[in-house]
């Protein structure tokens, strides 16, 4: 796992086990989800050789992961009904996460 699990615990505020299975399952999709936004294959602390548009993983990245999965954990549903929102984590990810984006010529 890229971002350790008593890191993401203690980001969400959480002191049980009871999630942990669920916390694992948002930090690879997260993983999953930012890999896909900035076109490149995220390693925990090395490239391999044959490896051109890797990115191992830095504290912004973390950071973009650990807001994502939190976001993830509060609101479970596509859907939020009856309150009012804000969009501004989307916004918090794409500016953390935009330098390291591989943009097609």
């Amino acid at each position: 796992m890229l971002v350790d699990l008593e890191l993401i615990k203690q980001h969400c505020r959480i002191d049980h086990e009871d999630e942990d299975k669920l916390l694992s399952q948002y930090a690879q999709a997260a993983k999953e989800y930012i890999e896909q936004k900035i076109d490149r294959t995220l390693y925990i602390d090395a490239l391999p050789e044959d490896e051109s548009n890797g990115l191992i993983v830095n504290a912004a990245i973390k950071q973009a992961m650990l807001m994502t999965i939190a976001h993830w954990y509060e609101h479970r549903e596509s859907v939020i009904v009856g309150t009012i929102t804000s969009t501004e984590i989307e916004e918090g990810v794409w500016r953390l996460i935009q330098p390291y984006r591989i943009m097609g010529v």
